[in-house]
């Protein structure tokens, strides 16, 4: 992978301070799917409240019989879409939770590394 600008890297310490930067990349992909998630769900509520119908149920009723307008054509396509970019964006924002998990799993195990002679040493002159 080609290395970051500085300046981008400048960027995201003050944006998204972390211990690594890979932390900060990871926060802001998981804020900005978040958002992107909140956004699609949002699309998803206004055909629900706009057709009083879920996706499936205006499938049924205006675009099965294949007599529909093109603007009832688009709209299904847009909804549908919206449920599949629901579904791999959780799937998205689950990966990067495991792996902040992981990065603050093994900076605790790190931490308790060196934290043990430490405390050896200390118990050692009681």
């Amino acid at each position: 992978m080609d290395e970051l600008n500085a300046t981008l890297i400048e960027i995201l310490k003050i944006i998204e301070p972390a211990k690594t930067l890979e932390q900060s990349l990871a926060k802001i992909l998981k804020n900005q799917a978040e958002e992107k998630l909140r956004q699609v769900h949002s699309l998803i509520k206004y055909f629900q409240r706009r057709y009083g119908m879920s996706a499936e149920e205006f499938y049924e009723a205006r675009i099965k019989d294949k007599k529909h307008s093109w603007e009832d054509e688009d709209t299904y396509f847009d909804w549908v879409t919206a449920q599949q970019q629901i579904k791999e964006l959780q799937v998205e924002i689950q990966k990067l939770e495991e792996f902040l998990l992981e990065m603050n799993t093994k900076a605790i195990g790190i931490a308790i590394l060196f934290l043990i002679p430490m405390l050896t040493i200390i118990a050692m002159k009681d």
